[in-house]
């Protein structure tokens, strides 16, 4: 008898936390009190826009070579590490960015006057990171920001700074990110920027993992004190470890005498490449699709429309099975790999890449009798008119809520109605235009500003207000679809 699992998969536009870990490097300055810097440099443009408020502080601590705290988070992290200071009521919780990124590029006059050739070289690396970033994922754009861009990445560069910045996106104003020509103007630094980026994106260093000791070798008297820990709660994703990442040390940094902080214990590594700033690997862009792009990296394939059918995951661009059992042989005929096996989810994770499971590979103790095929809720529902029309609810943060009408169109339409499994939108109106009563006492909005191109496969894919919670320039959105 053949098996289907019913699960209630909603496609969530949700903001997401990854507990941060360490990296230190040798052109970088570890666990050292910032001092007095010059002011924030002005833009290279906008001068005349709002300038928001900036993550450099006097009182900021750098730990872990380039995270940069307060003093107070640091002296928690010094006495319990990264795992006890996101735990404690210091840290601050940070959100995710969408799937477009605003940015700015600020430096002094005086700075480009005195070093021309070393800010235009640091200007350089900072575009090909973010080139590199959005070629590779296929989801991530960078564009300058705004005036009305009021959470952005702020590049602040100068020949002698320090290259920091803060872990995960902000809640409103600046992520500063600090370059200078020693750690990220020169070639072999050029994607220190997209490390840096990463941070900001959430990601931990890959020598953190809690599962690196199967991988290297910590030599504890021959490093920084408070470096090189396991985080614990760092979630891996499922993905292999990476000795040639951008987030990794080198065996040489931060170690304080002749020695070596750490030594391979895998065969073949070229040890000369471990800590390489010059490339982002493969393994770099599935961290950062599994948490952005997470609806590029999932497809159910087979079934009578979008909600239903076997679950494939996309592995370095080979889409592939997850494994289950009690599944009967016509579900067999697939020739393609199994990548996920042994999945452990809590239920309130935003995709199966943040849940426990073994490593991604293609697992050959398992075969395509025992595919997983599931059927979804959607994420997305018409309340109060008929089958195919009324208002929007998306489901959001835990809840359902209504979407802004406020710059909302027929791209969002569309989008919506083709995640409710019909082929497009036929009208967008609000419910003082409708033909029904939409008496609902709980409608509350959970998302705003949504923007997106059209070509979408969910809400979650495109870019919106986050934080907004209310509708002051528009009501709640309706909408009638078109069936196939």
């Amino acid at each position: 008898m053949k098996l289907t699992f019913v699960i209630f998969c909603l496609t969530t536009i949700v903001t997401s936390r990854q507990i941060p870990a360490a990296q230190n490097d040798k052109d970088f300055a570890a666990n050292q009190e910032i001092v007095k810097e010059s002011a924030v440099p002005q833009d290279t443009y906008e001068n005349s826009c709002f300038e928001a408020s900036s993550d450099e502080e006097e009182d900021g601590i750098i730990i872990d070579g380039d995270i940069l705290v307060s003093k107070e988070q640091a002296a928690i992290y010094y006495e319990s590490g990264w795992d006890g200071l996101v735990n404690s009521e210091a840290w601050e919780n940070t959100k995710r960015w969408g799937k477009k990124i605003p940015y700015k590029i600020s430096y002094s006059d005086k700075e480009m006057k005195d070093n021309p050739t070393e800010i235009n070289k640091i200007v350089a690396n900072v575009e090909s990171s973010m080139k590199a970033i959005e070629d590779k994922t296929g989801c991530i754009k960078f564009s300058k920001a705004s005036c009305t861009d009021f959470i952005r990445l702020k590049f602040n560069i100068g020949k002698d700074r320090k290259c920091y910045t803060t872990l995960g996106r902000p809640v409103f104003g600046n992520r500063d990110i600090s370059l200078g020509y020693n750690c990220a103007g020169t070639p072999c630094r050029a994607m220190t920027p997209a490390h840096e980026i990463m941070h900001t994106m959430g990601r931990h260093h890959e020598h953190n993992r809690p599962d690196r000791d199967t991988y290297v070798t910590i030599y504890s008297k021959n490093t920084c004190p408070t470096q090189m820990k396991i985080v614990k709660g760092a979630a891996t994703k499922g993905i292999e470890y990476d000795y040639y990442s951008v987030m990794h040390y080198s065996p040489g940094q931060c170690a304080t005498s002749t020695h070596l902080s750490f030594s391979i214990k895998k065969s073949n590594i070229l040890i000369h490449n471990v800590g390489q700033r010059k490339l982002l690997t493969d393994k770099d862009i599935q961290h950062i699709k599994a948490i952005h792009c997470s609806s590029m990296m999932m497809r159910l394939v087979g079934g009578r429309d979008n909600s239903e059918g076997r679950l494939e995951v996309n592995n370095k661009e080979v889409w592939g099975t997850v494994c289950s059992d009690g599944f009967d042989t016509n579900d067999a005929n697939v020739d393609s790999p199994i990548w996920m096996s042994d999945l452990e989810c809590t239920g309130q994770e935003d995709n199966p890449f943040t849940c426990s499971q073994k490593v991604m590979k293609h697992h050959t103790n398992c075969d395509h009798n025992q595919d997983v095929a599931i059927r979804c809720s959607k994420a997305a529902r018409l309340i109060g008119g008929n089958d195919n029309s009324g208002r929007l609810e998306v489901y959001h943060e835990g809840k359902w809520g209504s979407a802004c009408s406020h710059k909302f169109g027929y791209p969002e339409a569309n989008v919506a109605c083709r995640m409710m499994g019909y082929s497009s939108a036929v009208q967008v109106f609000t419910n003082e235009e409708s033909a029904y009563d939409d008496d609902t006492v709980d409608n509350k909005i959970v998302v705003s500003q949504l923007k997106c191109d059209g070509t979408e496969n969910h809400l979650s894919d495109c870019d919106y207000i986050p934080f907004a919670t209310d509708c002051p320039e528009g009501k709640a959105v309706h909408l009638e679809c078109k069936y196939w």
